[in-house]
């Protein structure tokens, strides 16, 4: 039981080393990942707003050739 335990601790600490070594990469990609989905967000707002202001605009020309 022992050894099993031992075997566990051994894979489980070289498996933190791995990806304490990442770290730095995986906070990287992270941060862009945060960045790309808060620009995401504010395209998809902005492209709303736009075809409101598309849609009023042809209801205004429409008045107008009127």
């Amino acid at each position: 039981d022992e050894k099993r335990i031992g075997l566990e601790r051994a894979l489980f600490d070289e498996l933190r080393d791995a990806v304490l070594s990442q770290a730095a990469g995986l906070r990287a990609a992270a941060d862009a990942l945060a960045s790309v989905d808060a620009l995401a967000s504010l395209a998809r707002v902005a492209a709303e707003q736009a075809s409101r202001i598309c849609a009023q605009t042809q209801v205004f020309v429409g008045a107008l050739a009127r």
